[in-house]
């Protein structure tokens, strides 16, 4: 499966973390809820697994989500991270994310 956010196309559903890869990428958090899936939150990462694994938006995460929340994840190989923020500003600018804005 894929999910296409603005121009671009997303790798997943992934459930588990063990899914992700240690690679760079833009990921988003969504959540699963009566046949209907909401983005919750959108970030960049030099190492996606980590990056997820570690957040410190998990309890806002699990706040907004009373579904199943899953992964997806734009892998960015030879990517620069301010081109990878560039991404996730797009995304942030087309889509209520209740997580993590500013």
């Amino acid at each position: 499966m894929s999910v296409k956010m603005g121009e671009y196309l997303f790798e997943g559903r992934f459930d588990s973390l063990d899914d992700l890869k240690e690679r760079a990428g833009v990921f988003a958090i969504l959540c699963r809820m009566e046949d209907t899936n909401y983005l919750i939150d959108v970030g960049e990462a030099g190492k996606v697994k980590s990056a997820v694994g570690e957040h410190e938006r998990h309890e806002c995460w699990n706040e907004y989500c009373k579904g199943d929340l899953f992964y997806v994840v734009h892998y960015t190989p030879g990517m620069r991270q301010n081109a990878r923020a560039e991404i996730e500003q797009a995304i942030r600018g087309q889509y209520k994310v209740p997580c993590g804005g500013e």
